[in-house]
């Protein structure tokens, strides 16, 4: 396998770019550990690191995620105006 292997994945207007690297089994998600990003949900946990578990490689490599929201600036205006109207 080579250094580090990226993959994209995209669903409506959110983009998640997953990295694998070398490393000691842990996974980041936008540069908080997944402990920190989900917090204490153990199910969360076990389902995410699954696939390092029934390949034997949950000791050999990291999981760096990066996710992003893009919206247009049209859906932003209208957020703006609709949430302003509750205050």
């Amino acid at each position: 396998m080579a250094d580090a292997v990226m993959a994209t994945g995209r669903r409506k207007t959110s983009i998640a770019v997953v990295k694998l690297v070398k490393g000691k089994g842990r996974i980041f998600v936008n540069g908080k550990t997944l402990r920190d990003y989900i917090g204490n949900r153990p199910a969360v946990e076990m389902m995410l690191y699954r696939p390092l578990v029934l390949t034997e490689n949950q000791e050999k490599y990291d999981v760096r995620v990066n996710c992003w929201w893009r919206c247009s600036f049209t859906m932003w205006r209208y957020q703006t105006r609709y949430f302003k109207s509750f205050s």
